[in-house]
Protein backbone atom coordinates (compact mmCIF):
# COMPACT_ATOMS: atom_id res chain seq x y z
CA UNK A 1 0.00 0.00 0.00
CA UNK A 2 0.99 3.91 -0.36
CA UNK A 3 2.44 4.96 2.52
CA UNK A 4 -0.03 5.09 6.11
CA UNK A 5 -0.64 7.95 7.71
CA UNK A 6 0.91 7.85 10.97
CA UNK A 7 1.41 10.15 13.78
CA UNK A 8 4.66 9.91 16.16
CA UNK A 9 2.11 7.99 18.45
CA UNK A 10 1.06 5.76 16.08
CA UNK A 11 4.72 5.47 15.45
CA UNK A 12 5.80 4.54 19.30
CA UNK A 13 2.65 2.37 19.40
CA UNK A 14 2.59 0.47 16.25
CA UNK A 15 -1.05 0.99 15.79
CA UNK A 16 -3.13 3.08 14.84
CA UNK A 17 -5.28 5.68 17.27
CA UNK A 18 -8.37 4.36 16.29
CA UNK A 19 -7.34 0.83 17.82
CA UNK A 20 -5.19 1.82 20.54
CA UNK A 21 -5.69 -0.41 23.55
CA UNK A 22 -5.16 -0.04 27.33
CA UNK A 23 -2.35 -2.07 26.78
CA UNK A 24 -0.65 0.40 24.52
CA UNK A 25 -1.43 3.15 26.70
CA UNK A 26 0.51 1.09 29.45
CA UNK A 27 3.48 0.84 27.11
CA UNK A 28 3.53 4.70 27.48
CA UNK A 29 4.09 4.66 30.67
CA UNK A 30 6.62 2.11 30.90
CA UNK A 31 8.88 3.45 27.98
CA UNK A 32 8.33 6.93 30.04
CA UNK A 33 7.48 8.41 26.69
CA UNK A 34 7.66 12.55 27.03
CA UNK A 35 5.34 14.60 25.55
CA UNK A 36 6.43 16.71 22.55
CA UNK A 37 4.92 19.02 20.44
CA UNK A 38 2.68 17.09 19.32
CA UNK A 39 1.65 14.97 22.45
CA UNK A 40 0.02 16.18 25.89
CA UNK A 41 -0.86 14.14 28.58
CA UNK A 42 -3.88 14.90 30.87
CA UNK A 43 -4.53 13.76 34.19
CA UNK A 44 -8.05 14.00 34.23
CA UNK A 45 -10.71 15.78 32.26
CA UNK A 46 -10.96 19.58 32.08
CA UNK A 47 -13.60 21.27 34.68
CA UNK A 48 -16.55 23.81 34.06
CA UNK A 49 -15.15 26.81 35.64
CA UNK A 50 -13.72 29.32 32.92
CA UNK A 51 -10.35 29.14 33.78
CA UNK A 52 -10.75 25.09 32.40
CA UNK A 53 -12.70 26.05 29.78
CA UNK A 54 -9.77 28.40 28.12
CA UNK A 55 -7.32 25.81 28.96
CA UNK A 56 -9.06 23.61 26.75
CA UNK A 57 -9.49 25.83 24.32
CA UNK A 58 -5.76 27.12 24.30
CA UNK A 59 -4.73 23.45 24.13
CA UNK A 60 -6.71 22.35 21.34
CA UNK A 61 -5.74 25.82 19.51
CA UNK A 62 -2.14 24.99 19.62
CA UNK A 63 -1.82 21.83 18.19
CA UNK A 64 -3.98 23.26 15.74
CA UNK A 65 -2.05 26.24 15.13
CA UNK A 66 1.66 24.06 14.87
CA UNK A 67 1.76 20.12 13.70
CA UNK A 68 -1.48 19.13 15.17
CA UNK A 69 -1.09 16.75 18.14
CA UNK A 70 -2.61 14.10 20.16
CA UNK A 71 -4.00 15.10 23.91
CA UNK A 72 -4.38 12.06 26.17
CA UNK A 73 -6.94 12.75 29.64
CA UNK A 74 -6.01 9.88 31.66
CA UNK A 75 -2.23 9.88 31.97
CA UNK A 76 -0.02 11.45 35.03
CA UNK A 77 2.87 13.24 33.75
CA UNK A 78 6.26 13.74 35.87
CA UNK A 79 8.30 17.05 36.88
CA UNK A 80 9.94 15.76 33.18
CA UNK A 81 6.55 15.48 30.92
CA UNK A 82 7.20 11.73 30.85
CA UNK A 83 4.35 9.47 31.40
CA UNK A 84 4.16 8.38 34.90
CA UNK A 85 0.72 6.53 35.40
CA UNK A 86 -2.42 5.47 34.12
CA UNK A 87 -5.36 7.44 35.88
CA UNK A 88 -8.49 6.05 34.37
CA UNK A 89 -11.51 8.81 33.29
CA UNK A 90 -14.88 8.35 32.68
CA UNK A 91 -15.48 7.64 29.05
CA UNK A 92 -19.32 9.54 29.42
CA UNK A 93 -20.35 10.57 26.68
CA UNK A 94 -21.41 13.93 27.24
CA UNK A 95 -17.73 14.81 28.10
CA UNK A 96 -16.30 14.38 24.81
CA UNK A 97 -20.04 16.55 23.93
CA UNK A 98 -19.12 19.18 26.13
CA UNK A 99 -15.27 20.00 24.69
CA UNK A 100 -16.90 20.12 21.57
CA UNK A 101 -18.95 22.63 22.54
CA UNK A 102 -16.64 24.60 24.68
CA UNK A 103 -14.39 24.68 21.69
CA UNK A 104 -16.59 25.98 19.41
CA UNK A 105 -17.71 28.80 21.57
CA UNK A 106 -13.90 29.57 22.21
CA UNK A 107 -11.89 28.94 19.43
CA UNK A 108 -12.11 31.20 16.46
CA UNK A 109 -12.45 29.73 13.50
CA UNK A 110 -13.67 26.63 14.84
CA UNK A 111 -11.27 23.72 14.69
CA UNK A 112 -12.77 19.75 13.98
CA UNK A 113 -11.50 17.68 16.00
CA UNK A 114 -11.95 13.56 16.92
CA UNK A 115 -12.03 11.69 19.75
CA UNK A 116 -11.11 8.26 20.89
CA UNK A 117 -12.14 6.67 24.01
CA UNK A 118 -9.69 3.69 24.97
CA UNK A 119 -11.19 1.41 27.95
CA UNK A 120 -9.62 -0.19 30.96
CA UNK A 121 -10.34 -4.00 30.77
CA UNK A 122 -12.20 -4.41 33.61
CA UNK A 123 -14.72 -0.95 33.45
CA UNK A 124 -15.88 -0.16 30.01
CA UNK A 125 -16.97 2.82 31.66
CA UNK A 126 -13.92 3.87 32.32
CA UNK A 127 -10.63 4.63 30.53
CA UNK A 128 -8.92 7.42 28.32
CA UNK A 129 -9.53 9.88 26.28
CA UNK A 130 -7.77 10.68 22.61
CA UNK A 131 -7.94 14.18 21.86
CA UNK A 132 -7.08 14.17 17.80
CA UNK A 133 -6.20 17.56 16.47
CA UNK A 134 -5.51 17.89 12.81
CA UNK A 135 -2.88 20.82 11.98
CA UNK A 136 -5.21 23.08 10.40
CA UNK A 137 -5.27 25.05 6.93
CA UNK A 138 -7.58 28.05 8.60
CA UNK A 139 -4.84 29.08 11.32
CA UNK A 140 -4.32 31.12 12.92
CA UNK A 141 -6.93 29.98 15.50
CA UNK A 142 -7.68 32.25 18.51
CA UNK A 143 -8.60 30.90 21.84
CA UNK A 144 -10.24 33.39 24.67
CA UNK A 145 -8.18 34.37 27.30
CA UNK A 146 -9.22 36.52 30.11
CA UNK A 147 -7.66 39.34 28.02
CA UNK A 148 -9.06 38.45 25.10
CA UNK A 149 -8.30 36.65 22.23
CA UNK A 150 -4.83 35.08 21.97
CA UNK A 151 -3.11 32.60 19.14
CA UNK A 152 -1.16 30.10 20.99
CA UNK A 153 1.19 27.86 19.48
CA UNK A 154 3.13 24.67 20.49
CA UNK A 155 7.09 25.05 21.15
CA UNK A 156 8.05 21.61 21.69
CA UNK A 157 6.36 20.96 25.40
CA UNK A 158 5.30 24.20 25.96
CA UNK A 159 2.75 26.39 24.52
CA UNK A 160 3.50 30.16 23.87
CA UNK A 161 1.20 32.92 22.19
CA UNK A 162 1.95 34.65 18.89
CA UNK A 163 3.11 38.34 19.09
CA UNK A 164 1.43 41.17 16.78
CA UNK A 165 3.90 40.46 13.83
CA UNK A 166 3.66 36.64 13.58
CA UNK A 167 -0.20 36.72 14.07
CA UNK A 168 -0.02 39.21 11.05
CA UNK A 169 2.23 36.40 8.70
CA UNK A 170 -0.10 33.53 10.04
CA UNK A 171 -2.97 35.12 8.02
CA UNK A 172 -1.09 36.21 5.10
CA UNK A 173 -0.23 32.08 5.25
CA UNK A 174 -3.44 31.60 5.19
CA UNK A 175 -4.72 33.29 2.37
CA UNK A 176 -1.67 32.01 -0.10
CA UNK A 177 -2.16 28.89 1.03
CA UNK A 178 -5.92 29.32 0.39
CA UNK A 179 -5.21 30.83 -3.48
CA UNK A 180 -2.72 28.11 -3.75
CA UNK A 181 -5.56 25.49 -3.12
CA UNK A 182 -7.74 26.67 -5.47
CA UNK A 183 -4.92 27.38 -8.56
CA UNK A 184 -3.48 23.80 -7.74
CA UNK A 185 -7.02 22.45 -8.59
CA UNK A 186 -8.12 24.52 -11.63
CA UNK A 187 -4.44 23.70 -12.88
CA UNK A 188 -5.22 19.57 -12.17
CA UNK A 189 -8.58 19.58 -13.10
CA UNK A 190 -8.28 21.68 -16.95
CA UNK A 191 -5.28 19.04 -17.33
CA UNK A 192 -7.61 16.09 -15.90
CA UNK A 193 -10.58 17.14 -18.29
CA UNK A 194 -8.38 16.35 -21.29
CA UNK A 195 -8.51 13.07 -21.04
CA UNK A 196 -12.09 12.97 -21.07
CA UNK A 197 -14.43 12.85 -23.88
CA UNK A 198 -16.87 15.48 -24.62
CA UNK A 199 -19.15 14.18 -26.43
CA UNK A 200 -20.64 12.47 -22.74
CA UNK A 201 -21.57 13.72 -19.88
CA UNK A 202 -19.32 13.64 -17.00
CA UNK A 203 -19.25 13.87 -13.12
CA UNK A 204 -15.92 15.41 -12.33
CA UNK A 205 -14.76 15.88 -8.89
CA UNK A 206 -11.29 17.21 -7.56
CA UNK A 207 -9.39 16.76 -4.18
CA UNK A 208 -6.67 18.89 -3.02
CA UNK A 209 -5.89 18.67 0.81
CA UNK A 210 -4.88 21.66 3.13
CA UNK A 211 -1.68 20.21 3.16
CA UNK A 212 0.23 17.42 0.94
CA UNK A 213 1.13 13.67 1.83
CA UNK A 214 3.95 12.05 0.23
CA UNK A 215 3.46 8.79 -1.73
CA UNK A 216 6.72 7.06 -3.08
CA UNK A 217 6.03 6.05 -6.22
CA UNK A 218 8.05 3.66 -7.50
CA UNK A 219 7.70 -0.36 -8.74
CA UNK A 220 6.56 -1.98 -5.72
CA UNK A 221 3.57 0.83 -5.01
CA UNK A 222 2.84 0.29 -8.47
CA UNK A 223 2.18 -2.92 -8.65
CA UNK A 224 0.29 -2.30 -5.45
CA UNK A 225 -1.69 0.08 -7.26
CA UNK A 226 -2.09 -2.09 -10.19
CA UNK A 227 -3.46 -4.55 -7.86
CA UNK A 228 -5.95 -1.91 -5.68
CA UNK A 229 -7.30 -0.71 -9.41
CA UNK A 230 -6.85 -2.58 -12.24
CA UNK A 231 -10.15 -4.66 -12.76
CA UNK A 232 -11.60 -3.55 -9.78
CA UNK A 233 -15.00 -1.75 -9.77
CA UNK A 234 -14.72 2.36 -10.41
CA UNK A 235 -17.93 3.29 -8.77
CA UNK A 236 -20.44 1.68 -6.09
CA UNK A 237 -21.62 -1.77 -7.15
CA UNK A 238 -24.75 -1.09 -8.28
CA UNK A 239 -23.34 1.56 -11.35
CA UNK A 240 -21.16 -0.91 -12.06
CA UNK A 241 -18.11 0.49 -13.63
CA UNK A 242 -14.90 -0.86 -13.51
CA UNK A 243 -11.03 0.39 -14.33
CA UNK A 244 -9.23 -1.61 -17.10
CA UNK A 245 -5.74 0.07 -17.15
CA UNK A 246 -3.53 1.72 -14.37
CA UNK A 247 -0.33 3.53 -15.77
CA UNK A 248 2.79 5.89 -14.63
CA UNK A 249 2.47 9.92 -15.58
CA UNK A 250 4.40 12.16 -14.02
CA UNK A 251 4.15 12.19 -9.89
CA UNK A 252 0.94 10.33 -10.23
CA UNK A 253 -0.97 7.10 -11.22
CA UNK A 254 -3.88 7.25 -13.68
CA UNK A 255 -6.50 4.39 -13.86
CA UNK A 256 -9.38 4.83 -16.31
CA UNK A 257 -11.63 2.04 -18.46
CA UNK A 258 -10.02 0.61 -21.69
CA UNK A 259 -9.99 3.32 -24.47
CA UNK A 260 -11.68 1.38 -27.12
CA UNK A 261 -12.71 4.83 -29.29
CA UNK A 262 -8.78 4.96 -30.39
CA UNK A 263 -8.69 8.49 -29.47
CA UNK A 264 -7.01 8.69 -26.56
CA UNK A 265 -9.79 9.29 -24.20
CA UNK A 266 -11.80 7.87 -21.62
CA UNK A 267 -15.02 6.73 -22.21
CA UNK A 268 -16.61 5.56 -18.84
CA UNK A 269 -14.39 6.28 -16.29
CA UNK A 270 -11.21 7.85 -15.15
CA UNK A 271 -9.19 8.75 -12.01
CA UNK A 272 -5.78 10.73 -11.17
CA UNK A 273 -4.33 10.07 -7.57
CA UNK A 274 -1.00 12.57 -7.27
CA UNK A 275 2.11 11.42 -5.16
CA UNK A 276 0.91 14.33 -3.01
CA UNK A 277 -2.56 13.12 -1.74
CA UNK A 278 -4.52 15.16 -4.04
CA UNK A 279 -6.40 13.57 -7.03
CA UNK A 280 -9.25 13.93 -9.93
CA UNK A 281 -12.07 11.60 -10.64
CA UNK A 282 -14.86 11.19 -13.20
CA UNK A 283 -17.17 9.10 -14.14
CA UNK A 284 -19.54 9.19 -17.32
CA UNK A 285 -23.13 9.97 -17.02
CA UNK A 286 -25.09 7.66 -18.97
CA UNK A 287 -28.22 9.95 -20.67
CA UNK A 288 -31.56 9.01 -20.66
CA UNK A 289 -32.72 8.23 -24.72
CA UNK A 290 -35.06 10.85 -24.23
CA UNK A 291 -34.73 14.33 -26.38
CA UNK A 292 -36.68 17.58 -26.55
CA UNK A 293 -36.59 20.11 -28.86
CA UNK A 294 -35.37 23.27 -27.26
CA UNK A 295 -35.32 26.11 -30.47
CA UNK A 296 -33.14 25.75 -33.89
CA UNK A 297 -30.45 27.08 -31.83
CA UNK A 298 -30.49 24.14 -29.86
CA UNK A 299 -29.99 21.15 -30.26
CA UNK A 300 -31.37 18.81 -27.05
CA UNK A 301 -31.34 18.66 -23.51
CA UNK A 302 -28.83 15.75 -22.00
CA UNK A 303 -31.25 14.01 -19.38
CA UNK A 304 -29.03 12.35 -16.91
CA UNK A 305 -30.01 10.25 -14.11
CA UNK A 306 -30.24 11.90 -10.57
CA UNK A 307 -29.16 8.98 -9.10
CA UNK A 308 -26.22 8.33 -11.31
CA UNK A 309 -24.88 12.26 -9.84
CA UNK A 310 -25.41 10.58 -6.59
CA UNK A 311 -23.85 7.31 -6.85
CA UNK A 312 -20.80 8.92 -8.88
CA UNK A 313 -20.03 11.43 -5.83
CA UNK A 314 -20.00 8.71 -3.25
CA UNK A 315 -17.77 6.63 -5.54
CA UNK A 316 -15.52 9.87 -6.14
CA UNK A 317 -15.05 10.96 -2.48
CA UNK A 318 -14.59 6.87 -1.03
CA UNK A 319 -11.39 7.03 -3.43
CA UNK A 320 -10.37 10.57 -3.19
CA UNK A 321 -10.29 10.53 0.27
CA UNK A 322 -8.90 7.07 0.76
CA UNK A 323 -6.06 8.18 -1.13
CA UNK A 324 -5.42 11.46 0.60
CA UNK A 325 -5.88 9.89 3.66
CA UNK A 326 -3.35 7.29 3.41
CA UNK A 327 -0.63 9.49 1.77
CA UNK A 328 -0.37 11.41 5.25
CA UNK A 329 -1.94 14.51 4.09
CA UNK A 330 -3.52 16.73 6.90
CA UNK A 331 -6.05 19.59 7.14
CA UNK A 332 -9.28 19.85 5.69
CA UNK A 333 -9.58 18.36 2.11
CA UNK A 334 -11.15 20.66 -0.18
CA UNK A 335 -13.24 18.88 -2.83
CA UNK A 336 -14.95 20.60 -5.53
CA UNK A 337 -17.53 18.68 -8.11
CA UNK A 338 -19.59 19.95 -11.73
CA UNK A 339 -21.38 18.20 -14.39
CA UNK A 340 -19.17 18.37 -17.74
CA UNK A 341 -19.60 19.84 -20.43
CA UNK A 342 -22.68 22.18 -20.09
CA UNK A 343 -23.31 24.65 -22.15
CA UNK A 344 -26.00 26.67 -24.14
CA UNK A 345 -26.09 23.87 -26.71
CA UNK A 346 -25.76 21.46 -24.42
CA UNK A 347 -28.06 21.82 -22.01
CA UNK A 348 -28.19 19.37 -18.88
CA UNK A 349 -31.82 18.23 -16.91
CA UNK A 350 -31.86 16.03 -13.98
CA UNK A 351 -34.18 13.01 -14.42
CA UNK A 352 -35.85 10.80 -11.58
CA UNK A 353 -34.88 7.46 -11.14
CA UNK A 354 -37.77 6.84 -9.38
CA UNK A 355 -39.82 8.19 -11.76
CA UNK A 356 -40.61 7.63 -15.14
CA UNK A 357 -37.11 8.46 -17.11
CA UNK A 358 -37.85 11.54 -19.26
CA UNK A 359 -39.30 13.24 -16.67
CA UNK A 360 -37.39 16.44 -15.68
CA UNK A 361 -37.11 16.79 -11.71
CA UNK A 362 -35.65 20.78 -12.40
CA UNK A 363 -34.82 23.20 -14.72
CA UNK A 364 -32.25 23.25 -17.52
CA UNK A 365 -28.70 23.39 -16.25
CA UNK A 366 -26.75 25.27 -18.94
CA UNK A 367 -23.82 27.18 -17.27
CA UNK A 368 -20.99 25.46 -15.14
CA UNK A 369 -20.95 25.82 -11.20
CA UNK A 370 -18.36 24.02 -9.61
CA UNK A 371 -19.58 22.94 -5.86
CA UNK A 372 -17.23 23.13 -3.08
CA UNK A 373 -16.83 21.83 0.71
CA UNK A 374 -13.82 21.67 2.54
CA UNK A 375 -14.08 18.71 5.39
CA UNK A 376 -11.73 17.19 7.86
CA UNK A 377 -9.25 14.73 6.08
CA UNK A 378 -10.95 11.97 8.49
CA UNK A 379 -14.26 12.36 7.79
CA UNK A 380 -13.43 10.94 4.00
CA UNK A 381 -10.37 8.48 5.52
CA UNK A 382 -12.86 5.56 4.83
CA UNK A 383 -16.43 4.80 3.82
CA UNK A 384 -19.23 5.66 6.33
CA UNK A 385 -21.48 8.41 8.18
CA UNK A 386 -19.16 10.65 7.96
CA UNK A 387 -18.99 10.41 3.86
CA UNK A 388 -22.37 10.24 3.39
CA UNK A 389 -22.66 13.16 5.23
CA UNK A 390 -20.20 15.63 3.18
CA UNK A 391 -21.70 13.72 -0.11
CA UNK A 392 -25.33 15.46 0.96
CA UNK A 393 -23.95 18.78 1.53
CA UNK A 394 -22.38 18.86 -2.26
CA UNK A 395 -25.41 16.72 -3.46
CA UNK A 396 -27.67 19.68 -1.89
CA UNK A 397 -25.63 22.25 -3.92
CA UNK A 398 -25.82 20.37 -7.29
CA UNK A 399 -29.32 19.97 -7.06
CA UNK A 400 -29.59 23.82 -6.31
CA UNK A 401 -28.10 24.48 -9.81
CA UNK A 402 -30.69 22.32 -11.42
CA UNK A 403 -33.86 24.10 -9.88
CA UNK A 404 -34.30 21.66 -6.74
CA UNK A 405 -34.28 22.37 -2.92
CA UNK A 406 -33.96 18.97 -1.77
CA UNK A 407 -32.00 15.78 -3.98
CA UNK A 408 -33.78 13.46 -1.17
CA UNK A 409 -30.93 10.55 -2.07
CA UNK A 410 -28.74 11.38 1.21
CA UNK A 411 -29.70 12.69 4.80
CA UNK A 412 -27.81 15.58 6.17
CA UNK A 413 -26.99 13.11 8.93
CA UNK A 414 -25.21 10.42 7.07
CA UNK A 415 -28.10 7.91 5.95
CA UNK A 416 -29.34 6.56 2.69
CA UNK A 417 -32.78 7.67 2.07
CA UNK A 418 -33.67 4.22 0.30
CA UNK A 419 -36.70 5.26 -1.16
CA UNK A 420 -35.93 7.79 -3.52
CA UNK A 421 -33.76 5.21 -4.91
CA UNK A 422 -34.35 3.21 -8.22
CA UNK A 423 -36.29 0.03 -6.96
CA UNK A 424 -34.10 -2.13 -9.23
CA UNK A 425 -30.75 -1.46 -6.90
CA UNK A 426 -32.37 -1.42 -3.86
CA UNK A 427 -31.24 -4.76 -3.05
CA UNK A 428 -27.34 -3.59 -3.98
CA UNK A 429 -27.66 -0.63 -1.42
CA UNK A 430 -29.31 -2.25 1.17
CA UNK A 431 -26.11 -4.74 1.61
CA UNK A 432 -23.69 -2.18 0.24
CA UNK A 433 -25.13 0.17 3.44
CA UNK A 434 -24.95 -3.15 5.78
CA UNK A 435 -21.42 -3.71 5.24
CA UNK A 436 -20.03 -0.28 5.48
CA UNK A 437 -22.64 0.64 8.74
CA UNK A 438 -24.36 3.24 7.27
CA UNK A 439 -27.98 3.45 8.17
CA UNK A 440 -30.87 3.48 6.15
CA UNK A 441 -34.12 5.37 6.40
CA UNK A 442 -37.50 4.81 5.00
CA UNK A 443 -38.68 8.35 4.96
CA UNK A 444 -39.17 10.64 1.57
CA UNK A 445 -39.02 14.13 1.79
CA UNK A 446 -41.25 16.66 0.22
CA UNK A 447 -39.64 17.85 -3.11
Amino acid sequence: MPNQRRTRLEEVIGRQLKDVAWADLELLVEGRIQEDQDLEFKLQHYGRGDNDKQELAKDVAAFANTTGGVLIIGIEEDNQGCASSLNPVSLEEGQVRRYHEIVASHVKPLIAFSSVNVATPDDPSMGAVLLVVERSGFAPHAANANEGLRYPRRHGRSTLYLREHEVASAYRERMVLAQSRVDLARAREKEFLANLDPASTWLVMSLVPDFPGHVTLDQSTFAEFQSQFAGQRATVPWYGLTFSLVRVRHRRIYASDYDSSGTGRNQWCGMELHTDGSGCYAVRLGEIPHEIALSSEQDSIRLVSDGAVVSCVISGLERLGKHAWTSGAQGMANVQIQVWPVGQTTPIALARDREVFGVRAGELFSSSHPCEVSVPLEDLGQLGTNLIETAAVLLQELAQSFGIVHSGYLSSDGRINIQYWDRNVHGQVRSWCAANNIEITESVSPS
